[in-house]
């Protein structure tokens, strides 16, 4: 009996050194299943926008097409320019002798325009978008005239007009007022003129007047202004 006992007893406890390893780890999966239902994890961490890249430096690179910049136009004269500035606008020439017709240009040496967008440059010199003009704007001009006097003579007006809007920016009326110093027929005078607008400035109805008593033969002027830039 004692043998049969002795060999029991080791059958035992070799079991409970077999199986004692088992119980001790289901024994930790218990509690770490405990303490996760307890303490739950943290939710991962959105992740950060990815930074846009850098501009590159000046010179380097073309700028973005970005729609909030404002660019400067490119503006210059062109063979359309010169096209349009030959045309000449009709007038009809009233003085003590009589009416006669007429024909007149315009030429724009500097222009300083204050109804554009603020961070546009306001100067202009020889080419002018009407919005530039018509949206409120003071100019130096030029404007040689032909009249069928005494079988045609040529004037030239040096003076300075305002441009204001009425309607719309002036895109749909404006006005000017002008004041110049007139050559005609080897004379000098002065001549105020008066004009509307309409039609992004395209269209225009304009007087002038001459108080000098040498201008009385082309005294009042009335032209049908057509101009595009």
């Amino acid at each position: 009996m004692s043998a049969r006992r002795a060999v029991l007893v080791s059958f035992v406890l070799a079991f409970l050194v077999a199986v004692h390893p088992r119980i001790a780890s289901a024994a930790a999966d218990d509690d770490e299943d405990v303490e996760s239902d307890t303490h739950p994890k943290p939710p991962p961490k959105p992740k950060e926008p990815a930074l846009p890249p850098a501009d590159p430096a000046p010179g380097l690179a073309p700028p973005r097409n970005d729609p909030t910049v404002v660019h400067e136009p490119a503006i210059a004269p062109s063979i359309v320019w010169l096209l349009t500035q030959a045309i000449p606008s009709p007038e009809l020439v009233v003085g003590d002798e009589g009416a006669r017709f007429g024909m007149r240009w315009q030429v724009t040496p500097l222009l300083y325009s204050f109804g554009i967008h603020r961070k546009l440059s306001p100067i202009r010199t020889l080419v002018v978008e009407p919005i530039v003009r018509h949206s409120g704007s003071v100019e130096l001009f030029v404007s040689p005239e032909w009249v069928g006097y005494k079988g045609g003579t040529t004037l030239v007006d040096l003076g300075i007009r305002a441009t204001i809007p009425l309607l719309h920016r002036g895109e749909y009326l404006s006005a000017s007022f002008g004041v110049a110093r007139t050559s005609f027929d080897g004379h000098i005078g002065a001549r105020y003129e008066g004009g509307v607008y309409v039609l992004f400035g395209l269209f225009g109805a304009v007087v002038s007047v001459s108080p000098t008593p040498a201008l009385s033969p082309v005294a009042t002027t009335f032209t049908f202004r057509v101009r595009y830039f």
